[in-house]
This record gives C-alpha cells, sequence and structure tokens, in this order.
C-alpha cells in the first residue's frame, strides 16, 4: 500500500505518517510543512521518539505568532507542545496585542509574565 492510498484509507494525514514512519523517505519528510508535523505530533504515541521528533521539526519551522497562538490553545495541559508553543509566542510577540496573548497565557508569577507586562508597557508610551 502507498503512503496516499494509506492516507485515504485512515482518513488522517497525521496517523498516516505515524503508520507508514519505517518506510517514509528522507525527501518526503523533509518536505513536511509546520500544520502537517502538527498532525504527526498529535497522532504520535505519548513517549515516543517520533513524538519527540515532531516537537524538535515544529520548534525549528517558521510558523507565524497566530500558528503558534493555536497550537497553544488547542495543546494539552502541561504538555510539552504547550510549553515549546509560549514560548514560540514571547519569541514572536511584537504588537501589543500579541504581548497581551503572552501575558494572558504565562504562569502567574513567571519570569515570562514580568516580561509581557514590562514590553506591554514598553508598547503603550
Amino acid at each position: 500500500m502507498t503512503f496516499e492510498e494509506l492516507r485515504k484509507k485512515v482518513s488522517s494525514f497525521g496517523l498516516a505518517v505515524v503508520i507508514y514512519w519505517g518506510k517514509l523517505d528522507a525527501d518526503f519528510i523533509s518536505s513536511l510543512t509546520f500544520d502537517q508535523w502538527l498532525k504527526v505530533y498529535y497522532r504520535a504515541p505519548s513517549g515516543s521518539d517520533l513524538k519527540t521528533t515532531a516537537l524538535t521539526k515544529l520548534s525549528e519551522l517558521e510558523a507565524t505568532f497566530d500558528q503558534w497562538l493555536k497550537v497553544y490553545d488547542r495543546a494539552p495541559s502541561g504538555s510539552d507542545l504547550k510549553t515549546t508553543a509560549l514560548t514560540k509566542l514571547s519569541e514572536l510577540a511584537a504588537t501589543f496585542d500579541q504581548w497581551l496573548e503572552v501575558y494572558d497565557r504565562a504562569l502567574s508569577g513567571s519570569d515570562l509574565k514580568t516580561t509581557a507586562l514590562t514590553k506591554l508597557s514598553e508598547l503603550v508610551t
């Protein structure tokens, strides 16, 4: 069965990658987009090397603030994905509204909460 046949059969790109992982060539893997790696991350078994690889690839790929915000809001509480998303949000934040999103999501008393408040203060003056 080809990858495309499998993808159609299981109706899920992420699940098809997980099932077909050992058979995928390097060119295919290197062509995966942010959104595709996200689908793989959600379908990969917890604690698996593939889940770790997907998280690493997500961190390395170009993505917008809004993409990471969507990831953060959908990621399970306490997950590595949620932590990575918040870090990426703080790296990408540039506007008042973006820093407000970071501030609202940062843990109370954290350095990030303080940084976000400082950025918000700077952007209103």
